[in-house]
């Protein structure tokens, strides 16, 4: 899936991005940043950080919406839907330890939030990057991390809390 901004309406068909995309089959979403509600971009940021800061899962899962799709660091296959992603989230609550957002960009319906973490021994530094919807809630969530070995361990600590999940 690839999401593409405007300033207007990208028209399908048209020399639109999706008549540029490598891959013909590729799901495109466009938004048109003029119907983007960027008060409801920026407080569903801040509710979201302020329940990831303050380790609130219920105030987390709010946040989500009901068919939110989420990109994990380690794992290639997608997670979709609230109770999915916020199991996901539930656990990766229980790793992080020293949790902190340090840096916060917005741009349209799309806010990149950059963390830093420990996992067990190691230091991991990160970027929630996340997609709202006209309601503010969380529609798209992808996360970075880095370096390696912290991603290595991320992905292990993962496994030993959820099992099989991945």
């Amino acid at each position: 899936m690839v999401l593409g901004f405007s300033e207007g309406a990208i028209s399908r068909g048209g020399g639109g991005l999706e008549d540029r995309l490598p891959w013909p089959n590729m799901n495109v979403i466009n938004v048109n940043i003029n119907d983007v509600d960027m008060d409801a971009t920026s407080s569903f940021m801040e509710r979201f950080r302020k329940a990831v800061e303050a380790r609130d899962v219920d105030a987390l899962e709010a946040c989500l919406a009901e068919n939110v799709v989420f990109f994990s660091p380690v794992v290639f296959k997608r997670y979709e839907g609230r109770a999915a992603v916020s199991t996901l989230l539930r656990a990766v609550m229980r790793v992080f330890e020293e949790f902190e957002y340090i840096v916060s960009v917005q741009e349209g319906a799309r806010t990149a939030l950059e963390f830093k973490a420990k996992v067990g021994a190691r230091e991991i530094h990160g970027i929630d990057l996340g997609t709202v919807d006209a309601n503010g809630l969380v529609t798209e969530l992808t996360v970075f991390v880095r370096p390696f070995t912290a991603a290595q361990a991320l992905g292990e600590a993962m496994r030993k809390e959820l099992g099989f999940m991945g």
